[in-house]
């Protein structure tokens, strides 16, 4: 992973946390920045949040060279397998499909699974 300073930055659910017992980390490439930008603040995106409470939160960030990396902090490991295994009512399943257009190619993903988290 490199270092990027971003100044495009969301914070989704409650964002970081250091209750979180594992965090992922995603990095990523956008192909279309304002259209993920809108898909965050619609309905689904909140629907998705109530769907999976093991997602506390965490923090979106666009790097100045059109990557990004997603920061996600849920309750534990076990509880983010599952919550990700579970089926999705169709509408989410659409709005989750529409949003992965705005990226492209592979995404990288790096688990915590023993996060060291503290805030001042």
């Amino acid at each position: 992973m490199a270092s990027h300073d971003c100044t495009d930055i969301e914070i989704f659910g409650r964002g970081g946390s250091d209750e979180a017992g594992f965090v992922q980390i995603i990095e990523h490439r956008l192909r279309d920045r304002e259209g993920l930008r809108y898909s965050w603040i619609e309905a689904e995106h909140q629907a998705m949040m109530e769907l999976r409470p093991d997602t506390i939160g965490g923090i979106f960030c666009v790097h100045p060279d059109g990557g990004c990396t997603v920061v996600a902090y849920f309750t534990s490991e076990a509880a983010a397998r599952e919550g990700e295994s579970k089926d999705m009512p169709p509408e989410i399943m659409a709005w989750r499909d529409r949003e992965m257009t705005y990226y492209e190619g592979e995404a990288a993903f790096y688990d915590l699974r023993d996060p060291w988290l503290y805030s001042p």
